[in-house]
């Protein structure tokens, strides 16, 4: 019997997962990575040391082992969105959407919503120092990559002057792809994010978190809200109405808003879930709904496999540097039991250096809490977080 693959790309710690659901499902996997030893490669049946935008490479990989694969699957980046989609189209997996470029340039976000009407903040696009000259007369400001990047090498400027300019082109820069900077209006208000799952051009999994700063930049808080604490229905229309908009009928969607005078402002939008534990744990503990299957079931078109759970309250504790050292341990003494309504994910390496961020990008540590209600949700989180030591040698 012939085999049949699928190709996941890129192959880090998150991708494991679906790679081990696609071999539930009787499929052979080739993964693609520019670092041949990454995490998820053991799991694979090939692997492809690649850049993930070297489609000749890759296609030539594909040729010399005789596999023609049923779709690609990129998992948990903004750079594995285009390549798969290039690589699919290829294959004849997927049909030609004109705004594709949109799930990973901010730039080209901003035209799309504009032209449709959508409320947009102020925006412009920066290549080179010269252009800050001409930038936009705001009280505040935001300087990021125009490729997402994780949240990495975002400046947010009060009473922004050519030096500050310069300084915040400086930082986010280096974590372009595509060397362009964009400097827009600062929306005021709480921010969310929003993972969503769109099926036959409806949204049918959401999830709203709302985020907040806690001891200033040391950490971040992301917690549920539930159908009494946001409007759901009303982000539902939207959130169908910009998909169709962007010829986006089916997948993940990972959405980041803020709400002014009762208008929905995307801060940023990628056709992937949410990066860490958020697209594989988070969602399917809050919701009972498995992104990884929904995955699998659009990229296979197969039907969807799957209906919503029961809610339940979640939140996820970033740690990021509290000072700047090199850090020798971070652990902790919680006792996790069978139910896992905790988990810990340590991102650091022993001895490594850390630095104050411009945002929270220098993670140290993820900590998920799940619970039935708020009022149980903080308690078991209070108790969580004093368990976690931290120990640096500046």
């Amino acid at each position: 019997m012939k085999k049949k693959w699928v190709v996941v790309i890129p192959c880090g710690l998150e991708v494991i997962p679906t790679i081990k659901a696609a071999k539930e499902l009787g499929y052979s996997i080739a993964g693609v990575d520019a670092n041949g030893e990454a995490p998820a490669m053991e799991f694979c049946d090939l692997r492809i040391t690649s850049p993930l935008n070297d489609f000749e490479l890759i296609l030539y990989q594909l040729r010399i082992n005789r596999i023609t694969p049923e779709c690609f699957i990129p998992i948990v980046s903004d750079k594995a969105v285009f390549p798969a989609y290039m690589l699919n189209l290829h294959f004849g997996k997927t049909e030609i959407n004109p705004n594709v470029l949109a799930f990973y340039s901010k730039s080209v976000l901003r035209n799309l919503l504009n032209n449709a009407g959508f409320p947009n903040p102020d925006y412009t696009v920066i290549t080179e120092k010269e252009g800050l000259e001409k930038i936009l007369h705001h009280t505040k400001l935001i300087v990021k990559p125009d490729d997402s990047s994780g949240s990495r090498g975002i400046s947010i400027i009060d009473n922004p002057d050519h030096l500050t300019l310069i300084e915040a082109f400086d930082i986010a820069l280096p974590f372009s792809a595509n060397k362009r900077v964009i400097v827009e209006e600062y929306i005021p208000g709480h921010e969310y994010m929003v993972d969503c799952f769109i099926y036959e051009a409806k949204v049918v999994a959401l999830l709203v978190s709302r985020k907040e700063k806690i001891q200033d930049k040391v950490s971040y808080l992301i917690h549920t809200l539930n159908t009494d604490e946001f409007q759901y229905h009303d982000l539902k229309e939207y959130i169908e109405i910009v998909a169709a908009m962007l010829s986006y009928n089916a997948g993940t969607l990972h959405i980041e808003i803020k709400i002014k005078e009762n208008k929905f402002y995307i801060l940023d939008l990628a056709a992937r879930g949410g990066g860490f534990g958020v697209y594989n744990y988070y969602v399917r503990k809050c919701l009972g709904f498995d992104f990884v299957k929904a995955t699998l079931d659009v990229c296979l078109k197969r039907p969807l496999s799957q209906k919503m759970g029961i809610f339940k309250e979640g939140l996820i504790y970033f740690i990021t540097p509290e000072k700047e050292g090199v850090i020798k341990s971070l652990k902790s003494d919680y006792e996790i039991d069978e139910l896992e309504d905790v988990r810990i994910n340590f991102y650091y390496s022993e001895d490594q250096a850390v630095t104050m961020d411009i945002t929270d990008g220098n993670r140290l540590a993820g900590i998920y809490c799940f619970a039935e209600n708020k009022a149980d949700l903080k308690l078991l989180f209070e108790k969580v977080k004093e368990s976690v030591k931290q120990i640096y040698q500046a």
